[in-house]
């Protein structure tokens, strides 16, 4: 079975390799339509993310694995710039179209509004996001979909979304933030969260605040490497709190050029979740992930290591997990045409240890 695993893996990449190579050129031409007296503008873009994977049976002695292709994202994005202080940015996605599902059905989703943010900007200090956000839980819960390093996201970086009813991290709701003096950066938002019977329940608050030593990144959504051309160091600390449920996290995010068109990148984020008597389905638990790489800017390639894990406060009978993939990334063209390659393992109480290999090509521009 590992035989035609391998073979089957080798066989997806050496496939999605020669899509890279047929139609992974540069995406140097923006949309980007401007008024005449240069007041407002109006910029286009997406992100098409096309995945193979295949990964162990959890069936004890099985000798069989899910193996499938799918469309891992495809995103339509637009964002709208009025006389420079407004701002309105929005998303759509048609998430893993195509992924099968346990009763043998294919899934097909229906093309929503993911993200919608109307920014006002007072000044770079002080700005208002309102719309459908990002929650301002932690480093990795923040990062764009298009700079992941390695194939995905951590495994448990949107633990909470279903249990308040958001949508993928995402929260209706408004947020205050600001960066200061190109060293502190804040983020506090209201959010719907969980409403509740005749929507009655309080308001859902997250805040965050991180420090930079140097490069700060002042924009809505984080990057998870810069491929040499950027440099940062970050250390946060975000809160997220509802009635008794509450989440406490703290972060560091260093991408470091390091000459030759180098880079050296690390992340590691560590979450506490309780949801109390609000929340009894989201225990109290811990959250860790960690997950590094080396840009070699000669070759456009970027080898990458990720661990993630949940672990159940004492007293708590449900299954610990443990997960881990190593890999390569291969940058034809940046962030616009790439191909990334991992394999890796998941290890959770109860359940036969599954190896599984992930395949992605990524075409995006914005």
């Amino acid at each position: 079975m590992r035989r035609g695993f391998v073979r089957q893996g080798r066989m997806a990449a050496l496939a999605l390799l020669a899509l890279a190579t047929l139609i992974g050129k540069p995406a140097t031409a923006q949309v980007v339509v401007t008024s005449a007296d240069g007041n407002m503008t109006y910029r286009l873009g997406m992100i098409a993310q096309v995945q193979a994977q295949w990964l162990d049976n959890a069936a004890a002695n099985s000798g069989t694995a899910v193996n499938e292709g799918y469309l891992r994202r495809l995103r339509l994005q637009g964002e709208f710039t009025f006389y420079k202080n407004f701002i309105l940015f929005f998303e759509t996605d048609n998430p893993n179209y195509g992924k099968g599902n346990p009763d043998g059905t294919k899934n097909t989703p229906s093309t929503f509004f993911q993200t919608l943010y109307m920014t006002y900007q007072f000044a770079p200090e002080f700005m208002i996001d309102a719309g459908m956000l990002l929650s301002p839980s932690s480093y990795n819960h923040l990062q764009s979909s298009a700079s992941i390093m390695p194939v995905e996201l951590g495994a448990f970086v949107n633990l909470e979304t279903a249990a308040l009813t958001a949508n993928g991290g995402r929260d209706w709701g408004t947020e205050v933030r600001g960066y200061i003096a190109d060293h502190l950066e804040y983020r506090a938002a209201a959010l719907e969260g969980a409403r509740g019977k005749n929507d009655r329940n309080p308001l859902r608050f997250t805040g965050r605040l991180s420090y930079y030593f140097w490069g700060i990144e002042n924009s809505r959504f984080y990057r998870g490497t810069g491929l040499g051309k950027l440099s940062t160091w970050e250390i946060g600390g975000s809160y997220d709190v509802q009635k008794s449920y509450k989440m406490w996290d703290v972060d560091t995010f260093f991408d470091q050029a390091v000459g030759n068109g180098d880079a050296i990148t690390i992340q590691a984020d560590y979450q506490k979740y309780d949801g109390g008597t609000f929340i009894p389905t989201l225990p109290k638990q811990h959250i860790l992930l960690v997950e590094g790489g080396y840009y070699i800017g000669a070759l456009h390639t970027q080898p990458f290591a990720q661990y993630t894990e949940e672990k159940y406060d004492s007293g708590i009978t449900l299954p610990n997990q443990k997960q881990w993939q190593v890999g390569l990334g291969f940058y034809f063209h940046g962030y616009n045409s790439n191909l990334k390659i991992g394999y890796g393992n998941v290890d959770q109480d109860k359940v036969r240890n599954r190896k599984n290999l992930q395949v992605q090509y990524q075409y995006a521009f914005f």
